[in-house]
């Protein structure tokens, strides 16, 4: 059995060692990570598919959104400006295995 001296001492070396490794720790900006391109001049349609109605309805409405998500929702509203035609659509999560047959 270990004296409570060597249990405060390995737990003092514990919190030293993770205090040291988590200050050396570089975590890059989430929003550096997401590099995105504009598809090439060939390719026709991009189809943005969700089932979760409340989000696509949050990408078709015209006003503005103050929600939790709006910084998403503002990068999709803002890519969306670079295809001649977008359009967000509802898929109920039974009808996104059919629709994915479909798509192949």
């Amino acid at each position: 059995m270990q004296s409570i001296e060597e249990v405060i001492t390995f737990i003092r070396g514990y919190g030293n060692e993770y205090q040291y490794l988590s200050s050396t720790l570089q975590h890059p900006n989430p929003r550096a990570m997401i590099h995105w391109v504009p598809p090439p001049p060939s390719w026709v349609k991009v189809v943005l598919e969700s089932d979760l109605r409340t989000v696509i309805k949050k990408f078709q409405a015209n006003k503005e959104d103050y929600s939790k998500i709006r910084p998403i929702t503002w990068d999709v509203r803002v890519l969306a400006r670079n295809f001649l035609a977008c359009r967000f659509e509802f898929v109920a999560r039974g009808g996104k295995s059919a629709a994915h047959a479909m798509a192949e």
